[in-house]
């Protein structure tokens, strides 16, 4: 593999971007930061890593961000003390 074809594996948005090579490289994939973004931008974050594995989790997420995501995806697992929205995968 090249340094070329790696680029396949990032994708850019104009708020973030997504590494969807880190769970060969991390062992798990990104972890969505809510703090700084608005919810429609954690939403279309978590709908890009919802379909690249099935799951996600968000943090430092605020209401407006919970109730977006949880709206979006209504299996997500909110945790309002953590300040986390968690999409476990489907088993």
């Amino acid at each position: 593999m090249t340094f070329e074809d790696l680029g396949r594996f990032i994708e850019r948005l104009p708020f973030a971007t997504i590494d969807h090579l880190r769970p060969a490289t991390q062992g798990h994939q990104e972890v969505i930061l809510c703090q700084g973004k608005t919810p429609e931008q954690a939403v279309a974050i978590a709908e890009r890593l919802e379909a690249a594995s099935g799951a996600f989790l968000a943090t430092r997420a605020e209401p407006a961000h919970g109730a977006a995501l949880a709206a979006r995806f209504p299996r997500a697992e909110l945790n309002d003390l953590g300040r986390t929205v968690y999409l476990p995968p489907v088993p």
